[in-house]
């Protein structure tokens, strides 16, 4: 019997879903260090597998992964980050261990360094520097060839649970900053990828009522303005 390895996973996933290597792989890795992943030739790094994981809609936590001890040293260093940003609440505690975290990680790891960004920027968040936050999160985005573009351009264009996570920050803040209708467009445009590109249940759950929310919250929001706005013409006629 056939060993149901990962890289046997990625392959016979990709072929179901008719999906090219370029495709599954754009920002993330080579073609060729694909094919050497799925015909297991190669074994990704722990951080890469979840994110080809991701763009075939699959949650990596299903599966068994046997981590380098460099790899779970990493690990350890982004859950104490995770805490000191969500459970401590503690910006410059995080902020200093994003630092050590940066030294320790190469800068040509992408995923390593977009995963710094995008906490640098939930960093600004919480200081409400939002204009600083979103260039932070675009910045993130083009460490795997993403942007606003090419998903508004690509309903079916592949996306990582963290490019899904940056997304929906944009939106959010450009929201939170008074940027009302810039917000809808995000909203809107990942409301269409997630329909046109249906994702794996767990990432399905945990973004589309957010993004459904925000977005019918912007709509209001904006048709209540247009309204005021048109009342205020005609109240300047008297």
């Amino acid at each position: 019997m056939e060993n149901n390895t990962l890289g046997r996973i990625l392959r016979e996933n990709r072929e179901k879903q008719k999906l090219s290597k370029q495709k599954v792989c754009r920002g993330l890795c080579t073609v060729m260090a694909l094919s050497r992943y799925e015909s297991d030739e190669r074994i990704p790094d722990k951080f890469l597998m979840d994110a080809l994981l991701e763009r075939l809609g699959f949650q990596p936590s299903k599966y068994e992964f046997v981590a380098s001890d460099q790899e779970f040293e990493y690990s350890m260093k982004r859950a104490q980050i995770e805490k000191l940003l969500y459970e401590k609440r503690d910006v410059q505690a995080c902020r200093e261990a994003l630092q050590e975290y940066e030294k320790q990680v190469q800068e040509k790891e992408r995923l390593h360094r977009q995963y710094i960004l995008l906490k640098k920027g939930l960093i600004l968040g919480r200081e409400e520097k939002y204009s600083d936050a979103i260039n932070v999160f675009e910045q993130a985005l083009k460490c795997t060839e993403c942007s606003e573009t090419n998903v508004a351009n690509q309903t079916d264009i592949l996306l990582t649970n963290t490019e899904t996570e940056l997304l929906y920050l944009i939106g959010k803040f450009l929201y939170i900053d008074g940027k009302k209708k810039d917000a809808c467009t995000y909203f809107r445009m990942l409301k269409n990828q997630m329909e046109q590109r249906p994702a794996g249940k767990e990432k399905w759950k945990e973004y589309y009522p957010c993004i459904l929310y925000r977005l019918a919250q912007c709509e209001f929001e904006l048709i209540i303005m247009a309204q005021v706005m048109s009342l205020s013409c005609r109240l300047k006629k008297y």
